[in-house]
């Protein structure tokens, strides 16, 4: 007598996922498309597969897109010549004008933790230099305790998780706190964000960085005062190098 082969798990979740898509059809969250046989359940194919899209060619200290192409490997920025950030090197996934930032403020704002995960899978980590994920540990920068009790997370812990384990290091979210009053960044030009996130950031008490290479994340990256900041208490408690990865740039501040 012929018997039937057991349903695997993988075959389950997509006839689910199909089910749903029939119950409760939904549009791509960038393009409006409707969503079918997408690779995510917020964006489509064409707009998700943009986020591993090439970024540069782009400043090889903060990682800066440059508008020319012509551009040798080691070219440093305006900003970076005139002041070089206190991180060793940064890379970001994308631009923000565009499905990052979409992707971003459905991590941020619309309670869907998921989406770092889903963003961090989609990552090219070959377009960065490979000492970004030649690090011992991966740091999350930390947002100030009131925004963290509102949320309920930190989308950069999520974003930091996801990771870590791909890279294969350990996450720690207990190295650096954010003090001090809760400040906006948002339409600060770059001395006014830097002095706002001068003081913000500690590192924990009974911390030891001595020696060890890190990798600071961060979901949006525009001036890179903040991650400066973090960097520079990391780097004045031992820290032998500090990297830097945002998923997006906001390039028009």
């Amino acid at each position: 007598m012929p018997t039937t082969a057991p349903i695997g798990p993988s075959l389950l979740r997509k006839l689910g996922r199909r089910g749903l898509e029939w119950l409760f059809p939904a549009d791509c969250a960038a393009c409006e498309t409707p969503l079918k046989n997408a690779p995510c359940g917020w964006f489509c194919e064409d707009c998700w597969r943009q986020l591993a899209a090439p970024y540069g060619p782009v400043c090889d200290l903060c990682g800066l897109r440059f508008e020319s192409r012509e551009i040798t490997p080691a070219s440093h920025c305006g900003d970076c010549i005139k002041a070089p950030p206190a991180f060793d090197r940064a890379r970001v996934m994308a631009p923000y004008d565009g499905v990052a930032g979409k992707a971003l403020r459905l991590l941020k704002y619309a309670s869907y933790p998921a989406v770092a995960r889903a963003l961090v899978a989609q990552a090219d980590l070959a377009q960065a230099p490979a000492e970004l994920w030649r690090v011992e540990r991966v740091v999350p920068v930390p947002i100030h305790p009131n925004k963290l009790r509102s949320r309920g997370y930190n989308q950069a812990g999520r974003l930091a998780t996801a990771l870590a384990q791909r890279i294969g290091v350990p996450m720690d979210d207990g190295l650096l706190f954010r003090q001090g009053p809760q400040l906006s960044q948002v339409g600060l030009r770059r001395a006014a964000r830097q002095r706002n996130v001068r003081s913000a950031f500690r590192l924990a008490e009974g911390a030891n960085v001595d020696g060890l290479r890190l990798l600071l994340v961060d979901d949006v990256m525009t001036t890179g005062a903040t991650l400066s900041a973090c960097a520079r208490v990391l780097k004045r408690a031992g820290a032998r190098r500090v990297m830097a990865w945002s998923v997006a740039r906001q390039e028009r501040s």
